[in-house]
């Protein structure tokens, strides 16, 4: 073989070889993309579900915390003592 046929079948070699690694870097990167696409999808979905549980548990707090509050007045009642409108963490106990 000559010169020329060799370089040329090296550059052809190498020009199949660029095509094949390139289709190949395209698909990959495709898929990557794609599996940000997703985990994107999926930090918003969290924000969100973390943002409902947030509000949901403030709500239940506020909830439990009015009735203890609630609790704490009936019980006075029931016993004849009057009910004290302040919070238990407002009272000052003295002996």
């Amino acid at each position: 073989m000559s010169a020329v046929a060799v370089t040329v079948m090296m550059v052809g070699g190498s020009v199949v070889t660029w095509l094949c690694v390139s289709a190949r870097w395209r698909r990959a990167h495709q898929d990557l993309l794609a599996k940000l696409a997703g985990l994107q999808d999926d930090a918003a979905r969290a924000r969100v579900h973390t943002a409902q549980v947030t509000h949901a548990t403030a709500e239940w707090s506020a909830g439990y915390k009015q009735g203890c509050n609630d609790m704490i007045k009936a019980m006075a009642a029931m016993h004849g003592g009057g009910a004290d409108d302040r919070p238990p963490e407002d009272r000052t106990h003295t002996k």
